[in-house]
C-alpha cells in the first residue's frame, strides 16, 4: 500500500512540474524577467521562484499538502496560490 501512494505522490508532483514550467513559460513570453521558476540543483521536487525580484522557495512538501487540499483545482491555479501566499509572507518579513 505504501508503495502505490508514493507511485501516486509521484504521479502528483511530476504533473505539478509541468504546471510549473508551462506556467514559467507563458509568463516569459508576456514579461521577460519579471518572473522567473527554476528547479532547485539536486532536487526532483523543489524550485526558486523569482516574482518581481523576490525569491521564494517551494518545497516539495509544501506541494504535496497543496496537493491534498481540494482536488477540483487546477495545478496552475493551485501554483499561483502557494507562490502568492509565499510572496505576501516575505511582504510581511519586509515590513
Amino acid at each position: 500500500m505504501t508503495s502505490m501512494q508514493q507511485t501516486m505522490d509521484t504521479e502528483r508532483l511530476e504533473g505539478f512540474s509541468q504546471a510549473i514550467q508551462a506556467i514559467s513559460d507563458e509568463v516569459n513570453m508576456v514579461c521577460k524577467g519579471l518572473f522567473s521558476v527554476r528547479k532547485e540543483a539536486g532536487t526532483d521536487y523543489e524550485w526558486e521562484v523569482t516574482a518581481y525580484g523576490k525569491k521564494v522557495f517551494i518545497s516539495s512538501d509544501e506541494i504535496s499538502r497543496i496537493l491534498n487540499i481540494g482536488s477540483n483545482t487546477n495545478l496552475k491555479e493551485k501554483f499561483k496560490e502557494l507562490v502568492a501566499w509565499k510572496l505576501r509572507a516575505v511582504n510581511r518579513a519586509i515590513l
